[in-house]
């Protein structure tokens, strides 16, 4: 699964952005998708790689 991936990516976060709310939930297969204020900034689907 993604998890390792999203602990990886939700760690660098607050270490750049001490105040971040991170959260993650299960999304369509395949996808891993950011998104800042309700903005999708980044999307697997999309790119068909990850950050």
């Amino acid at each position: 699964g993604y998890a390792p991936r999203y602990r990886d990516l939700a760690a660098r976060i607050r270490a750049a952005v001490s105040n971040a709310d991170v959260d993650g939930k299960p999304g369509r297969r395949s996808s891993f998708e950011v998104t800042i204020n309700n903005v999708l900034i980044y999307s697997k689907i999309k790119t068909d790689t990850f950050p």
